[in-house]
């Protein structure tokens, strides 16, 4: 009778599970039922609003509630300036999903989405877009990934990054909750960026993934929250935000008000007063700029072997390597699925611990 009991119960679970997933997508199917493909072999479905030219591909209207899949490598995909609207809210699929490589996504206008533009394969150009709110603006789950000249606004996380030696570099965020949201990174470098109004936050489980340098963070709207590491903070070996000396760090608009006495370093434009990004865990930009960056003009410098040591430091611990093994370019997995899993595995659990023990018993 007990295993009865217990297999009903495993019955239920999954039965509730289902149903769970069905009411949480319900209304995702209900707002979007179709979608567009750019597919294999270069022909496009779901909408005659993409015109082909070769390898060049473009939107020649505005699109609602329709995202769009690139399934083919080495093309040109230009949004011809039109937008891609979304129902709004969460969840939504991403407006414009990259399942290819080597593509340039360029000239679009995407609002409303729970990603923007998502990338899961490697070796992709995002330039030139604009994205305001989304959840996320711009997703990569991939390697060697540049995004380059987007103006991102209004968003939970502006950029969400997992993957290595991917570049963000002289993009314009404005108002977001959180800018940068990187796990599992190495190699990724965030340079020449305006970054005003937002929370520079970066969420981390990898402590010296990234590199931070040339940006120009204006009016922040909560230092403290700069970066939230999920494993011993307040222990954890960080990379600095700086590129060494004489290259420099970031422009910090509240520098001269926190740090009143500092001075210029040999009239090389840093500040000889380390900004302090963070206390919990330690976070600090070695080199502050002390002036803004010109990020129209500005050159992606690669990140120096070691951290020179300026007239006024006496740090010179090495920069770490960047490596290149490959991420995953899988999405995270929606609650709607994690939540069934989880019930399923502990019931399961659950059964065989009971077997066992009656298998036990005399």
């Amino acid at each position: 009778m007990k295993k009865i009991a217990l297999s009903l119960t495993l019955v239920a679970a999954l039965t509730f599970s289902f149903l769970f997933c069905e009411i949480l997508v319900q209304p995702v199917r209900s707002q979007i039922l179709e979608r567009v493909y750019i597919n294999l072999d270069g022909s496009v479905t779901g909408t005659d609003k993409i015109q082909r030219a070769g390898n060049v591909y473009t939107l020649t209207d505005n699109l609602h509630n329709l995202p769009i899949e690139v399934l083919r490598d080495n093309i040109i995909f230009d949004g011809g300036g039109f937008t891609l609207q979304g129902p709004g809210g969460y969840p939504t699929p991403a407006a414009l999903n990259l399942s290819c490589t080597n593509v340039v996504v360029r000239n679009f206008t995407v609002e409303g989405w729970e990603v923007g533009i998502l990338s899961a394969f490697n070796n992709n150009l995002i330039t030139s877009n604009n994205l305001t709110g989304n959840e996320r603006n711009i997703a990569v789950y991939a390697d060697k990934c540049n995004i380059t000249n987007n103006n991102l606004a209004n968003a939970a996380y502006e950029f969400r990054i997992i993957g290595n030696n991917n570049i963000i570099f002289q993009n314009t965020i404005e108002n977001s909750a959180f800018a940068f949201w990187i796990t599992n990174s190495s190699g990724t470098i965030i340079s020449a960026n305006n970054i005003t109004s937002s929370n520079p936050t970066v969420f981390t489980t990898d402590f010296s993934g990234f590199q931070v340098y040339h940006n120009n963070f204006v009016n922040t709207k909560d230092r403290t929250l700069i970066l939230i590491a999920a494993k011993s903070p307040s222990t954890a070996i960080l990379f600095p935000w700086d590129n060494g000396y004489p290259s420099g760090g970031n422009y910090w608009s509240d520098y001269a008000s926190i740090e009143p006495n500092a001075t210029e370093i040999s009239n090389s434009g840093i500040g000889n007063i380390p900004y302090v990004v963070s206390t919990s865990p330690n976070v600090v930009d070695r080199y502050p700029l002390l002036s803004l960056v010109n990020i129209s003009q500005a050159i992606l410098e690669l990140p120096l072997p070691t951290s020179s040591v300026s007239p006024s430091s006496s740090s010179n611990s090495p920069l770490p390597s960047a490596s290149l093994m490959p991420s995953p370019s899988i999405p995270e997995f929606p609650l709607a699925i994690i939540l069934p899993l989880f019930i399923v595995v502990v019931i399961s659990f659950g059964l065989i611990v009971y077997n066992k023990k009656k298998q036990e018993e005399p």
